[in-house]
């Protein structure tokens, strides 16, 4: 894949910068709904309480909205070196998920640039330390953890 077909691919569709900047738009297309998680914040999780959804949320630096998209597993979309493996996970609440600001400006993407390694982001804004303890037991299930001295 060449540079400008991965741009390509990431880029949002007229419809998602059309509803963008006009929030008040009632008319979003089928895909986008979908893509947007009809722009709800989080869905409830019976083991943690509520995850996150893709969407456009407001409350960003100067007004703007931020663009907020998970993967699979529920870590926000890695855009530093996303094709590697990654060693280092982050868990927490709003300041780990880094709320207010869109996917490649969290400060894990500013660390793994950085690192030159992937970072991700499993946090999830208002979770308490037992939240994202219980995030990481069910994320590292297949990882064995030693703790001591």
């Amino acid at each position: 894949m060449t540079g400008r077909e991965y741009l390509e691919s990431i880029m949002p569709t007229r419809e998602m910068v059309d509803h963008f900047v006009t929030p008040a738009r009632v008319d979003v297309p089928a895909e986008l709904a979908r893509i947007m998680c009809n722009n709800a914040q989080s869905a409830f999780d019976p083991e943690i309480g509520w995850v996150v959804c893709d969407g456009f949320r407001g409350g960003s630096v100067d007004d703007s909205r931020g663009f907020y998209a998970y993967e699979k597993d529920g870590a926000r979309q890695v855009v530093n070196y996303a094709d590697r493996p990654c060693r280092i996970h982050t868990y927490g609440n709003s300041f780990t998920h880094c709320d207010q600001v869109s996917n490649g400006e969290t400060w894990q993407e500013y660390l793994a640039a950085h690192l030159l390694e992937p970072v991700r982001n499993y946090g999830i804004g208002g979770h308490s330390v037992y939240q994202a303890y219980r995030r990481m037991l069910i994320v590292e299930r297949e990882f064995l953890f030693c703790m001591g001295d």
